[in-house]
């Protein structure tokens, strides 16, 4: 059986978000210290690829804490990511997260529309192989990009060439 986590965004000064999670998506706490964070994304590796090599689980440990560290200095709201298995036998993740665009105040500030339009215009412009658009949400219109990224990580993180 699939269950859906329901999951808030409500820090005072943004709108309050609420959205379902895709089965098998987890959330990360932004606020959790990041050693044991690690640690835990570690165990969950583990349990989860259990006859994966070392480096594999590795390298999924370390982009995923790359990933999420990137992604909280830029501001990001809320990350989820769930596990899975690619066809070759490889190791994959997806990863949902949300940022708020806090326009400046002034008389542009209450322009929604146009605020993620120009956002949808710049993914397209940064991501030419993303699905960017906009999707209206329960408080207003919002950009919305979806794309693949493969993050490479230096082979002597591993004690490899």
């Amino acid at each position: 059986m699939t269950t859906m986590t329901a999951t808030t965004v409500a820090p005072g000064d943004i709108p309050d978000l609420w959205f379902e999670l895709p089965p098998g998506f987890l959330e990360f706490d932004l606020y959790e210290d990041p050693e044991t964070r690690v640690l835990r994304m570690a165990d969950a590796v583990d349990g989860l690829f259990a006859d994966a090599t070392a480096e594999q689980k590795l390298s999924m440990v370390v982009s995923s804490e790359y990933i999420l560290q990137t992604m909280i200095t830029r501001g990001v709201e809320h990350v989820s990511s769930c596990l899975l298995r690619m066809p070759g036998d490889k190791l994959s993740q997806g990863t949902l997260f949300v940022m708020i665009e806090r326009p400046e105040a002034g008389p542009q500030s209450q322009d929604r529309k146009g605020s993620a339009a120009r956002t949808a215009v710049q993914w397209r412009e940064m991501y030419p192989d993303a699905e960017v658009g906009l999707v209206m949400l329960p408080y207003g219109i919002s950009a919305l990009c979806i794309r693949d990224q493969e993050l490479l990580i230096p082979g002597v993180l591993f004690g490899l060439d």
